[in-house]
């Protein structure tokens, strides 16, 4: 009786799991519209509340298992105590039949009943004890379903979160190939030393370095992720490229501050593990993206083919001087933004050696310079470290 009940209860948990599982793994219809990450947080919030309904519901099903346990132990008591009783109660009644022999006039009507009610006695403890372990038992199927169900909803959410990895790395790799337009105006002081056609070349390149900085702010900004990318940013290469340009103003403003306006057309072009980089996840989640055609066009204000990248220039000294292509940046640690090619840098400080050379820039660097002073006359040493 007892292993018919169990395996019936099973067939209908199992009939009921399954129904529940395919309804969970169905997709409404209304959420087609619906962005993937947003459905794939959905459905990971619906199997965690399943998580924490089930979970409660194993402690309850605990809780009973226990107080059944303790009544099992009880009701074993007791129905040896009847055991006990019903074989005193036997060992009466035979002693007065025997007696019944020797005096047929021998009253054992008592001792009849009281034997009657022990062998009662003993058949209710041992219904008793029956139910209880048949309670048991089926406290037993329900909590090995339960937690069956607990290891299935548990792979099943882990399968969600890594489906919602992929959803976030696609929906950050579409943003992050970004097109737009920027405005901006930079003033220069020029240099007494400097010919008007260098002053306005310095103004260019420091304007439109501007320029690629705003884009790249606008761009980390209109992420859907923003909080969390630009906590990564400066390890990202974006690969931004100037698609088209034009000079809006190029005019002096007193007598040393040279003005320059540029709109310029943008578009950024990320490295293939920039998602997983923003979003801190293993570059495993990224794939290498479909080759792309660019077309690059430019004008006569300012022409610029080339995609523009990050540079990050250190020393070990401080107060140095940094200058690159003749434009004046100022002391390290800096970060600048130059258009990829050959660029003439210089560092240098007062009371040591001076550094000089061109570096071919085609990716993001970490140009690292190491100025040793006069008299050691040991010249200097540099680095340059790609991230």
């Amino acid at each position: 009786m007892t292993t018919r009940v169990i395996q019936s209860l099973i067939i209908a948990l199992s009939l009921f799991f399954l129904q529940a599982t395919a309804a969970e793994l169905s997709i409404p219809v209304a959420q087609v519209s619906e962005s993937p990450v947003a459905v794939l947080s959905q459905k990971i919030e619906g199997v965690q509340r399943q998580q924490t309904i089930l979970t409660e519901e194993i402690i309850g099903y605990n809780k009973k298992q226990h107080t059944l346990l303790s009544q099992q132990k009880k009701v074993t008591a007791a129905v040896l105590d009847a055991e006990k009783n019903r074989g005193k109660a036997q060992n009466q009644l035979d002693h007065q039949f025997k007696a019944i022999l020797n005096d047929p006039s021998t009253d054992i009507t008592a001792t009849q009943s009281k034997y009657q009610q022990s062998w009662q006695s003993l058949q209710d403890r041992q219904m008793e004890k029956l139910l209880i372990s048949q309670s048991l038992a089926e406290q037993i199927a329900i909590i090995t379903s339960s937690k069956k169900r607990q290891t299935s909803l548990s792979h099943k959410l882990a399968q969600l979160k890594e489906l919602k990895k992929g959803a976030r790395v696609k929906r950050i790799e579409k943003e992050l190939t970004f097109n737009d337009s920027v405005d901006v105006s930079h003033t220069v002081t020029c240099d007494l030393n400097m010919t008007l056609t260098e002053c306005a070349e310095q103004g260019k390149i420091l304007t439109m370095q501007k320029a690629v900085r705003v884009f790249k702010s606008k761009l980390i900004s209109s992420l859907t992720e923003s909080s969390l990318a630009k906590v990564h940013v400066d390890n990202v290469s974006f690969n931004i490229h100037v698609i088209n340009s034009q000079t809006l103003k190029n005019e002096f403003k007193g007598s040393r501050n040279f003005v320059t306006q540029i709109q310029a057309e943008m578009r950024s072009h990320p490295s293939n593990i920039a998602a997983c980089q923003l979003l801190e996840l293993k570059d495993s989640y990224c794939v290498e993206p479909k080759s792309r055609s660019i077309s690059i066009t430019t004008d006569n204000n300012y022409t610029s083919s080339k995609k523009w990248l990050s540079v990050t220039i250190r020393s070990n000294v401080y107060d140095d001087r940094v200058i690159i292509d003749g434009v004046d940046y100022g002391s390290t640690p800096m970060n600048v933004m130059l258009p990829s090619g050959s660029h003439k840098f210089k560092i240098s400080k007062k009371g040591y050696q001076t550094y000089q050379r061109y570096l071919t820039i085609d990716r993001d660097q970490t140009v690292w310079t190491e100025l040793y002073e006069l008299k050691r006359n040991d010249g200097w040493q540099t680095s340059a470290v790609t991230p």
